[in-house]
């Protein structure tokens, strides 16, 4: 086994794992009681759109990163690619995420 994967396995098994789980010690993470309010938080439409964000976020820095490329007719997203942003969604509507005309 490479050298690396032994170290970062050795420092994952001093890791203690799931010490923190229920323990309300930031203002930034949600937390909750139980596997099933986990499950309903994960299935929301705000847990939804915050994914799309996310994703929607990460597409703009490709497509920054790719500009050249682009420039230049080498788009690594093929040919007639435009981005289009996932709009956030409620329930019942869907919503596109990218669009190759």
């Amino acid at each position: 086994m490479h050298h690396r994967t032994v170290a970062t396995l050795e420092e994952f098994g001093k890791v203690h794992w799931f010490s923190r789980v229920g323990v309300r010690d930031t203002a930034t993470a949600i937390v909750l009681a139980s596997w099933q309010g986990a499950i309903a938080h994960c299935s929301s439409i705000d847990w939804e759109n915050l994914r799309l964000e996310m994703a929607n976020q990460y597409r703009e820095r490709l497509i920054e990163q790719s500009e050249e490329q682009r420039e230049g007719g080498a788009c690594p997203f093929g040919p007639g690619f435009q981005a289009r942003p996932a709009a956030p969604r409620s329930r019942g509507s869907g919503a596109g995420a990218l669009t190759v005309r």
